[in-house]
């Protein structure tokens, strides 16, 4: 699975991409990632792509109740990284401890 990201800034969308069957799902708001608002305000020439760098699934079948998403995103620097979770039809991200 690819994350796919539509650019706008703080309101960019993040989606999940099946590259062979080309299915997109949406993922919750970028938003409601710890550190996006701080990311997008200190580096908006820089892609918002930059700041989700790898997404994987718990299982391949993103439609069922028990598949988590897992995103790694930057954290309170550009050297640091958070992982955050959430499942398809949540509204947020949940940051892992």
């Amino acid at each position: 699975m690819d994350l796919m990201v539509k650019e706008d800034g703080l309101d960019s969308q993040a989606f999940v991409l099946n590259p062979i069957s080309k299915v997109m799902h949406q993922l919750p708001s970028l938003k409601t990632v710890p550190y996006f608002r701080r990311y997008v305000e200190e580096f908006n020439n820089l892609s918002v792509r930059v700041f989700g760098a790898k997404v994987v699934l718990s299982i391949s079948d993103i439609n069922s109740k028990s598949c988590t998403v897992a995103a790694m995103f930057l954290g309170s620097n550009v050297h640091s990284r958070v992982l955050d979770l959430c499942k398809p039809g949540d509204a947020t991200w949940k940051e892992s401890c």
